[in-house]
């Protein structure tokens, strides 16, 4: 009987669905059968909508999501919803950090890179021509901002990666202004851009808070063509590249000999620099060796003002180097970071300091260099870390080279970092010296409190 009332009260509560006006059932049988009929035409409107959120979430009423879509335009917007099918396979990560370096520096160094620590930024000669020892620095512009983003193209992963920060170098050094660091995109086993010379290995680079970091250790971001093979599941991996061959050229004395060759006198970049590596990867950590090697091109230009119109004479010199590296976890956390490279014409791929190109008596010599870095990273527990190293880059210069040519750049560093989070603090003691071609040196010894918020956000 109650379910029957209940029945009752629907149909009062339900006009739509009860028999018209006029026409009531003849007897309870008859409501009964109404009944049934409506609970037919329940159950059959609730398999249309069941069928209709199937063909929704399966993606086969485009004009349906186009029109739910646009109603809520400002909704998805803000919170970083997908608008099509397309870029709902598109993963993008923001991240990067803001920070400020408090220097203060006991000597002197070339205002241009007074807030990095550079061995050939030292003055020799005249120790003061940059100003009187001591000088403060407060700088940000380490600061920085990258995005990564991926996209599945022909059943594999596009992968894009740009990143500055605001160490300006060049005709802006100096300058806090946009630096790219990496603009790169890879698919597969290829990729192109600009990012991390395929020659050099980053994880080498130590814990710390100096911007600039070990001048013996192969260190630049290159535009090139790159291809990766994998090999076994652990990481271990070859790679080859064809890498931007910009270098440079050292007068030298020519400049006394000959000051208008000497002015025209610039590198040619005919053929990439061609790369090659092998890591291997480990329970303890990792091994590197990687090799390059140079076409090295000068040519005088013309003079400007008629002279030289052949944009002769040209000479070339072939340039090459070894470089291995490795990174061991010792006791608990702690790594150890080793790196030695050797090689003739590659300057410009150190971290700093050097030519890759001087002059003998007979023509062009690919200049020889020797890098060495040695550092220890050690946590004390989860919050605290010291690191403390040794690095070293050393020329042999050529005949022709000045006296003042830079010879050998030194750098030594301690520090005491506490992190948290996204948190990071610390302060850092360097040392680091400059030694020239006739043997004159001179140091620098500096202190650096840093202060660092990082951020990252994943759509």
């Amino acid at each position: 009987m109650r379910a029957m009332k209940a029945l009752l009260i629907l149909l009062v509560l339900m006009p739509g669905l009860a028999p018209a006006a006029g026409d009531p059932p003849a007897s309870l049988e008859e409501m009964w059968k109404v009944l049934q009929q409506q609970q037919s035409q329940i159950e059959e409107l609730r398999r249309e909508n069941a069928e209709l959120r199937k063909r929704m979430d399966a993606g086969t009423m485009p004009a349906l999501q186009e029109q739910v879509v646009d109603s809520s335009t400002d909704v998805s917007a803000d919170m970083g919803v997908s608008r099509t099918e397309e870029d709902a396979d598109t993963r993008l990560e923001i991240y990067g950090f803001a920070q400020v370096d408090a220097i203060y520096d006991f000597d002197r160094v070339d205002p241009d890179w007074n807030d990095a620590s550079r061995p050939s930024k030292i003055p020799v000669q005249d120790s003061a021509v940059f100003g009187s020892d001591g000088e403060t620095i407060i700088s940000a512009r380490q600061s920085r901002l990258g995005f990564r983003s991926s996209h599945e193209v022909g059943g594999s992963e596009l992968k894009v990666w740009l990143e500055w920060d605001l160490f300006a170098a060049g005709n802006d050094a100096g300058e806090l202004e946009l630096n790219t660091r990496h603009a790169w995109g890879q698919w597969k086993n290829f990729g192109g851009g600009q990012t991390w010379s395929n020659w050099m290995d980053i994880d080498i680079f130590p814990n710390t808070i100096d911007y600039w970091g070990p001048p013996g250790m192969v260190f630049i971001r290159k535009p090139q063509l790159r291809y990766t093979h994998m090999v076994g599941s652990s990481g271990s991996h070859w790679a080859v590249a064809l890498e931007d061959p910009s270098s440079d050229v050292d007068p030298g004395d020519v400049r006394d000999i000959d000051p208008d060759l000497a002015d025209t006198l610039q590198p040619k970049d005919s053929l990439p620099d061609l790369t090659i590596k092998w890591r291997g990867e480990f329970d303890w950590g990792h091994y590197q060796v990687a090799g390059i090697a140079r076409k090295l091109d000068v040519e005088t230009v013309s003079d400007g003002l008629g002279g030289n119109p052949d944009n002769t004479p040209k000479e070339d010199t072939f340039g090459w180097g070894v470089n291995f590296t490795s990174v061991i976890t010792t006791l608990g956390s702690d790594q150890l970071k080793l790196g030695l490279v050797y090689g003739e014409g590659i300057a410009s791929y150190f971290n700093d300091g050097g030519t890759a190109i001087g002059l003998e008596q007979g023509g062009l010599e690919a200049v020889e260099s020797l890098g060495v870095s040695l550092w220890y990273d050690h946590y004390w527990n989860s919050h605290w870390s010291s690191s403390i190293g040794w690095g070293m880059h050393e020329q042999d210069n050529t005949e022709l080279q000045s006296s003042d040519a830079f010879n050998t750049g030194q750098l030594a560093q301690l520090n005491l970092l506490y992190s948290k989070g996204k948190f990071l603090t610390g302060v850092e003691a360097i040392w680091m010296q400059r030694e020239n071609n006739n043997g004159d040196d001179n140091d620098d010894f500096r202190l650096q409190y840093s202060l660092k918020y990082s951020f990252d956000k994943a759509f």
